[in-house]
């Protein structure tokens, strides 16, 4: 679901949904509606730099990693190990 498209369930013919599995492709089809877009606005939003971006999102990465390892994450890796074909 999005600002200019909806997922479609159910049509006519039956299910145009299948949930994608690890090993097959899942199934959808979109309806695309006449709403706006931030894309579409793009041209009328004035340029503009956002000031000191890259420091405040550096503090909010910064913040959740020290509450995550508060509450005992000590990374993010998945320790699992799996064999490439």
């Amino acid at each position: 679901m999005g600002s200019v498209k909806d997922l479609i369930r159910e049509g006519r013919g039956g299910s145009l949904y299948r949930e994608a599995e690890p090993y097959s492709l899942g199934l959808g089809a979109w309806g695309v509606s006449g709403r706006f877009s931030v894309g579409d606005l793009k041209k009328l939003i004035p340029s503009q730099e956002i000031a000191q971006k890259g420091p405040a999102l550096a503090m909010m990465a910064g913040f959740y990693w020290e509450q995550a390892a508060n509450d005992g994450f000590q990374h993010t890796y998945s320790e699992r190990k799996t064999k490439c074909h």
